[in-house]
């Protein structure tokens, strides 16, 4: 049932169900693609360029190209070529050992991925198929405290097939401590030898917090977010309005339910945005710190797009509020939007909206009344 909630349903136009290429990433016919098929050839990218151009080992290079591939003989492979008995997985023997499972669905996976992956990384991509989710990964052009993040990247995933080889051919089985400091100590090693360490970082410190919109009066601000307290898991969306003098107008909270944080996110819009349609909104400043969520809203096509019912939603209201602008915004200068999508993930509520804050968010929104700020340390460019 917590599944079945999150199915969002269309409240602009009735769109309906649209036919698509499902030979291609992007669900949009291509005649190449179309003579691939009809040829039985492996679908290719258009080039392959990206994979060498990881600045990684060579072995590890070629690892990435066999795992974009699908071309590791994991034991779903080898049961389907009658070479194993068993395509259960050796570590948790229960699931199907599919590349994908290996990589992303395995609780060790899932684990080393949450300790490794930074901040806004560990946010994106979620909704991506599993060649996507590599290509992005690996050709994601920012720097993160493990300094590159597509080297981190290869070496993460050689890393996770070198220890399943490892309790598959050896029976060794390392922990969760263990496995990250290995692959910690690969990529400096990596970056030592190859003196990507000791290239000058400019980094400053500057102060986040919320500010009230600027004048003229009448000018409403709108912070929205999602928060999943697994990703995909139990969902909550929340937002808040105030006005210029940051006195709280309305607010609200809602449950999801089992669904992925860019979903949340989007959820959190399109209710927010609801609400100051339904409340006659005409001057609006909307602030979200989700980067990919203002990505899809202004280009993705929403035809094909797994969450195209919730971006037509949010685009369709966005065009009955004559004065708008969304913003994104660091998290800093999000936490009591954050608190409400935090609420209502714990609730079971489908629709709560306030007058009022909830007293346990008293002390966020005194912190952004009286214009708390807080640090944040960010890589110059």
């Amino acid at each position: 049932m917590k599944i079945d909630l999150a199915i969002p349903f269309q409240d602009s136009c009735a769109q309906p169900d649209t036919f698509i290429w499902g030979f291609s990433s992007d669900g949009l016919f291509k005649s190449k693609s179309a003579y691939y098929l009809s040829k039985n050839i492996a679908r290719s990218d258009d080039s392959w360029s990206w994979i060498w151009k990881i600045h990684t080992l060579p072995r590890v290079n070629y690892f990435v190209w066999l795992l974009r591939h699908g071309r590791l003989l994991t034991f779903d492979t080898l049961f389907n070529w009658g070479i194993s008995e068993s395509s259960i997985c050796p570590r948790c023997h229960q699931t199907v050992e599919t590349i994908n499972h290996i990589f992303r669905k395995s609780n060790f996976s899932k684990s080393l991925w949450d300790l490794l992956t930074p901040y806004p990384i560990n946010t994106l991509f979620h909704d991506t198929n599993f060649n996507d989710w590599v290509f992005a990964h690996a050709t994601y052009s920012d720097t993160s405290q493990l300094g590159d993040w597509s080297t981190s990247f290869s070496f993460i995933t050689w890393s996770i097939w070198y220890f399943r080889n490892q309790l598959v051919h050896g029976g060794k089985s390392f922990s969760i401590d263990v496995a990250r400091d290995f692959i910690l100590s690969k990529i400096d090693e990596f970056n030592q030898i190859h003196h990507t360490a000791s290239k000058p970082k400019t980094s400053t410190t500057i102060l986040i917090g919320w500010t009230p919109p600027h004048p003229p009066s009448g000018v409403i601000k709108l912070n929205t977010d999602g928060s999943a307290i697994t990703n995909p898991g139990a969902a909550g969306a929340g937002g808040v309005f105030r006005d210029e003098l940051g006195n709280w107008l309305l607010s609200f909270y809602c449950s999801i339910g089992f669904t992925t944080s860019l979903s949340a996110e989007l959820w959190a819009l399109r209710n927010g945005l609801r609400l100051a349609v339904d409340r006659g909104y005409s001057n609006l400043i909307v602030e979200i710190d989700s980067r990919i969520t203002k990505i899809l809203l202004d280009s993705a096509n929403s035809n094909f797009h797994s969450l195209g019912v919730l971006i037509d939603d949010c685009r369709a209201m966005m065009s009955q509020i004559p004065a708008l602008q969304i913003n994104h915004i660091y998290r800093e200068a999000n936490a009591l939007a954050d608190g409400l999508a935090k609420k209502g993930a714990k609730s079971d509520s489908s629709f709560v909206a306030l007058e009022q804050s909830p007293s346990e968010l008293c002390n966020l929104l005194f912190s952004d009344c009286i214009g708390t700020m807080f640090p944040r340390n960010i890589v110059m460019r």
